[in-house]
């Protein structure tokens, strides 16, 4: 058995324990600088328990950057599906909003991700960046597909440009709030969403829909 599939047999809460000293670990210290000795004290882990579990630190920070994505997905989740288009953009700002306040109350989840999309914009990810954009993908792409069987999403461009262009246009927000968000607060929050949405919406509504 591979040692991430051992690492998901492990109880719930001693898993999560784990992942979140390798998270606060790799939150602080950058992967480059994490140690898996600070780490496996953390957790109050053997050595010997941690190799079982995960091959090294990259293999550590697969299953940390995973659960990471898991968890700002499941705050992104809407209340309900939208029915026109009206509730379709309503839903991207909530969508968004529920973004960044998830890392407004996870300052470690908040690191890794603007981390991890400054490594991104770098040309330098880490290979479980690569994987984790492509979840993201297959995510935004359902998204697309769901405006526009509602009309809200022009369908007059080969879909995968339409993916590469949209998600080009999140991915360039993503790193904006990176380099600004010591300057973001709950006030800020709405707006902000808003903004982005604004610009996905000018991006990929139909053609001569000038609402």
């Amino acid at each position: 058995m591979a040692p991430m599939r051992r690492f998901q047999n492990v109880a719930p809460e001693r898993r999560s324990a784990i992942l979140d000293a390798g998270a606060a670990e790799i939150a602080e210290h950058g992967l480059g600088g994490a140690s898996i000795n600070r780490v496996i004290a953390a957790a109050g882990l053997s050595k010997s328990s941690f190799y079982h579990y995960f091959e090294g630190k990259d293999d550590l920070y697969g299953a940390v950057t995973q659960r990471a994505l898991d968890q700002l997905l499941a705050a992104m989740v809407p209340p309900s599906l939208p029915t026109n288009t009206d509730e379709y953009w309503l839903m991207w700002e909530g969508i968004y909003s529920g973004f960044l306040r998830r890392q407004l109350a996870d300052p470690v989840l908040a690191a890794l991700n603007w981390s991890a999309i400054q490594s991104r914009a770098d040309g330098t990810p880490h290979p479980a960046l690569d994987i984790l954009a492509g979840q993201m993908r297959q995510w935004l792409s359902a998204m697309i597909a769901q405006g526009q069987a509602l009309g809200a999403v022009r369908t007059d461009l080969p879909q995968d440009l339409l993916l590469d262009a949209t998600f080009g246009m999140l991915e360039g927000g993503d790193r904006w709030f990176a380099s600004h968000w010591d300057d973001m607060a709950e006030d800020k929050v709405d707006p902000a969403a808003a903004r982005i949405v604004r610009l996905l919406r000018d991006l990929t509504q139909p053609r001569g829909d000038t609402k």
